[in-house]
């Protein structure tokens, strides 16, 4: 049954008898992008393993554009037994379906990437069996779900990239065994979320690229134990994160570009071991876009954290178990320093590290006296 009725236009389904599926293992795609009507609630799915896409919207080229199709499905699917499901990725995606599936068995669901994603479903989803899914990458992507998920056992559950991006999301996830996660790219990005993740286990993930990128989060992360992470190119890019990160053990990232581009963040982050870094190109201000429309992300560090992240990245401290003072580096900077860095900023640029700096400038004698403090 494998697309069967993928984009049908003003379909209908009258029959008065329920079709014999015993046979059928694959229903993916089946309406997707379908606009039909028709009862389906008594159909017989027990032996079904792949649903992917099943009510899913489709991308139609009309030869000038693409359009986006949403299957228009809305009827009652509440009693279906899909025990035998492995694959549910995309299932909803798109589509406007909104019923009741609170009740579903999906204890064998390994997959169910993108299962919501720009759906219109917001139903409660608290008691389902999740204990077998091994990929919830982009399952609620800009969606507007919000329901009750905080028993969830996520502890099989390797990538999570997108999984909240752009969504609605606000739920209590504080307990979840995310201990498996290998992939939090961009799972809050531009997300509404704000709750507390302070415990979890994130010791085996690697990528961490937009994570909190154009999010509202302020939470605490001080305790994350990142040190498998490699990548956290834009992990803050223009979010409203300025938390404590001091402590983060980063030396196996090789990639912070852009990490805290046009974000809140002004924190000091000198005794970070950058010793493994290889990319830190607009980290924290730059360039961004494509000419003709690019434009400039600012920073708010300050210059006195400027200066100490500097100085701490131009020594080398060998009982924190620093290795090598990284070469080659370029470095979107913040945008002013002091006197008080200059020695370090120097070193960094010239041999044998030869880094490129962008976007910096020594404060002048002036600013720097306003600074000053009288003391009695």
């Amino acid at each position: 049954m494998k697309e069967a009725f993928a984009g049908c236009n003003s379909l209908t389904i009258n029959a008065t008898d329920v079709p014999d599926l015993s046979a059928v293992t694959d229903v993916s795609n089946m309406f997707a992008g379908a606009d039909f009507t028709g009862d389906l609630s008594d159909w017989d799915v027990s032996g079904v393993k792949n649903m992917v896409g099943m009510f899913s919207s489709v991308l139609l080229d009309n030869g000038y554009e693409f359009d986006v199709i949403s299957s228009s499905f809305t009827g009652d699917l509440s009693k279906w037994n899909v025990s035998s499901v492995t694959d549910m990725s995309s299932m909803f995606a798109g589509a406007e379906f909104t019923g009741d599936i609170s009740q579903w068995d999906v204890s064998n669901v390994k997959n169910m990437a993108g299962m919501f994603a720009k759906a219109d479903f917001n139903r409660d989803l608290s008691d389902w069996d999740v204990s077998s899914v091994t990929n919830m990458e982009e399952m609620f992507y800009t969606s507007p779900f919000n329901g009750s998920i905080s028993e969830w056992d996520v502890s099989s559950v390797v990538d999570m990239s997108g999984m909240f991006s752009g969504s609605s999301f606000t739920g209590d996830i504080s307990r979840w065994n995310v201990g498996s996660v290998t992939d939090m790219g961009a799972i809050f990005y531009e997300s509404s979320f704000t709750g507390d993740i302070s415990r979890w286990d994130v010791s085996s993930v690697t990528n961490m690229a937009y994570m909190f990128g154009g999010s509202d989060f302020t939470g605490d992360l001080s305790d994350w134990d990142i040190s498998s992470v490699t990548n956290m190119s834009s992990m803050f890019f223009q979010s409203k994160f300025t938390g404590d990160i001091s402590r983060w053990d980063v030396s196996s990232v090789t990639d912070m570009s852009g990490m805290f581009a046009g974000s809140a963040f002004n924190r000091d982050l000198s005794d970070w071991d950058i010793g493994s870094v290889t990319n830190m190109n607009n980290m924290f201000s730059g360039l961004y876009g494509v000419a003709p429309m690019d434009f400039i992300i600012g920073s708010s560090v300050s210059s006195e954290n400027y200066d100490k992240l500097l100085i701490g990245w131009s020594t080398l401290n060998t009982a924190s178990g620093e290795t090598q003072i990284p070469s080659n580096i370029t470095f979107g900077a913040p945008p002013s320093y002091s006197r008080a860095g200059k020695e370090a900023r120097t070193k960094l640029i010239s041999a044998p590290y030869n880094w490129i700096i962008k976007g910096d400038e020594l404060l002048p004698l002036q600013a720097e006296a306003s600074n000053l403090q009288v003391l009695p």
